[in-house]
């Protein structure tokens, strides 16, 4: 799955029954005397389709209604801001630490050009940090990029703050753009030592925002339902609706 995709199941994955709930086309379509009526239960008039729907795929547990859409609701809550976010914020980092390195290896790079790279670079990655920690308890795989990324910057924070850069409790970069023009004037050396190079921070960044893409489907995994329902209608409906 790429980040499209992921994207695309978080903005779509509650999709499905909002239009059951709500389209003219569906709620005229249950209301025919067919096969669709028998499945959607609809003897009972006054019920809307949605709860015609849900009331017989899960009728083996009168509680398994209200567990399974709070599950399912919170679910897509999270996954849809989550991937509309990462989709962003990954393909951001990864350009910024492209140029970032660039301006770095070019010996006619100026101190502004090294400054309003940097600047970029800390905030992309900056947010991108702070995505991954926000929705950190989302999953094992949030919580470790969350510490991955906060962890590059906590360790180098005695070298960022020799460039004029601090780093917080949570990894986040702070630029004084007087004294980061300074050092990119007076001790370029110094900020190639913190950011060019195979362990710098421009690299990490890039290789860790690609391993996060390759691993964008862990992020915000599907939740186990069949703590609340195991009929083969309900599982299979939730699949058509979720997966």
């Amino acid at each position: 799955m790429n980040v499209n995709s992921a994207t695309a199941m978080g903005q779509f994955a509650y999709l499905n029954y909002t239009t059951a709930a709500k389209n003219k086309t569906f709620s005229s379509m249950t209301s025919s005397n067919d096969g669709t009526s028998d499945l959607l239960n609809t003897s009972t008039s006054s019920a809307s389709a949605s709860d015609k729907l849900w009331s017989n795929v899960f009728a083996d547990s009168s509680s398994s209604q209200s567990q399974i859409l709070a599950t399912m609701k919170k679910y897509t809550a999270t996954s849809e801001k989550f991937y509309s976010s990462f989709a962003s914020t990954s393909t951001n980092l990864k350009n910024s630490s492209t140029n970032l390195t660039s301006v770095l290896e070019n010996p006619a790079s100026s101190a502004s050009d090294i400054t309003d790279s940097i600047k970029t670079f800390a905030n992309d990655y900056n947010k991108t940090t702070t995505l991954f920690k926000d929705n950190a308890r989302a999953s094992s795989t949030m919580s470790s990029f969350a510490d991955s990324f906060a962890s590059s910057t906590k360790s180098a924070k005695s070298s960022l703050a020799a460039i004029g850069i601090s780093v917080d409790t949570n990894g986040k970069m702070t630029v004084d753009e007087t004294a980061l023009t300074t050092a990119a004037q007076n001790n370029p050396s110094a900020i190639k030592a913190v950011f060019s190079g195979n362990q710098g921070l421009g690299n990490q960044a890039y290789f860790k925002t690609a391993l996060a893409v390759s691993n964008v489907e862990n992020f915000v995994p599907f939740p186990d339902i069949t703590s609340f329902t195991s009929a083969p209608t309900s599982l299979g409906l939730l699949a058509d609706m979720f997966a």
